[in-house]
């Protein structure tokens, strides 16, 4: 579907009609028949320009294909021109695209301009443009507009498409330091090593050890210690189904400064890390629960169905200042009790000193267990570190590439590329 086509002279097209009028004015002023016929055949490339380009334009249609893409990575964004009509081509035709963000001051919307230089009858043309968008969030591309002056550039014939394209774009992905490694690999038993494969029986005995402060006593095998004269304690297979519990609480006060949106989006990026680290290993259930504007709870399996699903959750997750990350996992149904708690971890935006406030409300008191971390304190670079990306505020376009004309008709996995507003295009911040 499109909007009626509007035509509109262009700046050549001025200058040719003051040239027109010169010619017919000065033969009417003077009579000169010469002069008349002058201005009749120059008015033949003006109709001839006008009907060639509503023919042009009648039977071309936009798609789009678009990866995924997280904040700071470049986007390409593929544009197909298809022409259905059987006998007449389209040439020189200017595809404007537009890529904004929802949410965003309308000066944000940005214009990418690109040029078709011939497309086939029955056949299609590729373009393409590639773009950096700097903050996670929903875009959406188009309305996308084509735009045709063949062949005289006189007259130019518009057409704008009614459909946008949704855009999700995920937030950055950085690195897990060593105390995330220590935090999954962690062995409830009190050992600390690489994880094994599940054996036959979960838990198989592979190596005895000396016996270490802290180590529980239900783990010492008292056979080799008698036979040793030395405690020994047991090493078992740790189990390759891990079980996680990570609390997220995405705080913000009414009012945020920019150290607390810097820190939100921390928070945000680390809950996409580890979810993608987890998601990589084979097993293994992680209990999620993030306390949000729109509460987020998941309980079950690593997959990469889970990956996708939290990265387009929290691509438009939103802070606010009413948050409870341990109330949020009761209500969520959260089991208690203090088993529940081994593999617990809170992950705040809220200032390290204010954690521990969360004991002086109304909780179980296993919730004073669970550890919590501050992004805002400096020691949380042991956990996690974003990859450093260029900063900007917008997506800014970079280059754009137009591919030889293709024969085929339209692929039908096509989704139409569409708009109905018209603003700029070139990106979004």
């Amino acid at each position: 579907m499109s909007i009626r086509r509007r035509t509109s002279i262009t700046r050549e097209g001025y200058y040719y009609l003051f040239i027109l009028a010169f010619i017919a004015g000065g033969a009417v002023m003077r009579q000169i028949n010469p002069l008349f016929a002058l201005a009749g055949l120059m008015l033949a490339p003006l109709l001839f320009n006008w009907r060639i380009a509503m023919a042009e334009i009648r039977g071309l249609i936009v798609t789009r294909r678009t990866p995924r893409v997280a904040a700071g990575e470049t986007l390409v964004v593929d544009v197909r021109v298809h022409n259905n009509r059987p006998y007449v081509a389209a040439w020189q035709v200017r595809v404007v695209d537009q890529l904004f963000r929802l949410g965003a001051p309308e000066a944000s919307v940005k214009n990418i301009e690109l040029i078709v230089p011939y497309v086939p009858p029955q056949g299609m043309a590729r373009v393409s443009y590639r773009c950096r968008v700097y903050q996670r969030g929903e875009y959406r591309l188009g309305p996308a507009a084509i735009a045709t002056g063949f062949p005289f550039g006189l007259i130019l014939v518009r057409r704008r498409l009614r459909r946008s394209q949704r855009l999700l774009v995920t937030p950055r992905l950085g690195v897990m330091q060593e105390s995330w490694r220590r935090y999954v690999r962690e062995d409830r038993n009190g050992t600390q090593g690489p994880s094994h494969r599940r054996g036959a029986v979960d838990g198989d005995f592979f190596a005895l050890r000396s016996y270490r402060s802290g180590d529980p006593p239900r783990s010492i095998h008292w056979r080799s210690s008698a036979r040793l004269g030395q405690l020994m304690v047991k090493q078992v297979e740790q189990r390759s189904d891990r079980q996680i519990t990570l609390l997220l609480e995405l705080w913000c006060p009414s009012s945020p400064t920019d150290d607390d949106l810097l820190a939100v989006e921390k928070a945000v990026s680390f809950a996409a890390s580890a979810v993608t680290d987890l998601c990589r290993a084979a097993g293994g259930k992680l209990t999620l629960s993030i306390s949000a504007r729109e509460p987020l709870y998941y309980s079950g399996g690593l997959s990469p169905a889970l990956r996708t699903t939290t990265l387009d959750y929290l691509a438009v997750a939103q802070p606010t200042e009413e948050v409870d990350a341990f109330q949020a996992w009761l209500e969520a149904g959260a089991g208690g009790g203090g088993g529940s708690t081994d593999s617990a971890l809170l992950v705040s935006t809220r200032p390290a000193e204010s954690l521990d406030e969360i004991d002086s409300r109304p909780l179980p008191d296993w919730v004073g267990r669970v550890p919590r971390v501050s992004v805002r304190d400096p020691a949380f670079g042991r956990w996690f570190r974003l990859i450093d990306r260029p900063a900007g505020s917008a997506a800014e376009p970079e280059t754009a590439s137009t591919s030889v004309p293709t024969n085929p008709m339209p692929d039908s996995r096509d989704v139409p590329a569409t708009g109905s507003s018209r603003r700029q295009a070139n990106g979004a911040s």
